[in-house]
């Protein structure tokens, strides 16, 4: 714990539902092994192709991704990426039009992926989240991929 703020980042693992008092052990193991899980150090990032969330598996084609990110106030997000196979295939930098409160981007495009390729969705911010123990911790998350066959 010498390098790493207790909490930070944090997994956020998508289940059906997100009410604590009804945790299900069998979704969230579930969940867990489909790959719907996001790492975050502050923003939340969705991504989502033809309306399937992460982890998800589709088939080669024309295909409509989604990507959202929410934050704090405290947080800052600049520039959120999307990329394929690791490799950048757009992204996007601040100001963002239609920005309001917690919600700080959201865009849709259509690409065409190949049998072979995945998906991921980064976001980043510049400023130091200074609510955070460790000095000049900057905000990163990423999502999983989403696979295409």
């Amino acid at each position: 714990m010498t390098f790493q703020e207790p909490g930070v980042p944090r997994n956020m693992v998508l289940v059906p539902r997100d009410d604590p008092a009804a945790f299900d052990e069998r979704a969230f193991i579930g969940a867990v092994r489909s790959g719907r899980v996001m790492v975050s150090s502050g923003p939340f990032v969705e991504l989502t192709a033809n309306g399937q969330p992460i982890g998800s598996t589709l088939p080669e084609g024309s295909i409509e991704l989604s990507v959202r990110v929410d934050a704090p106030p405290w947080v800052d997000v600049d520039h959120v990426q999307l990329l394929r196979r690791g490799e950048v295939l757009t992204e996007w930098k601040a100001p963002f039009k239609g920005v309001k409160g917690p919600h700080r981007f959201e865009q849709q495009v259509k690409e065409t992926l190949h049998k072979g390729d995945w998906v991921i969705a980064i976001a980043r911010g510049k400023k130091p989240m200074s609510p955070l123990f460790r000095r000049n911790a900057q905000p990163f998350a990423f999502t999983n991929p989403i696979w295409i066959n």
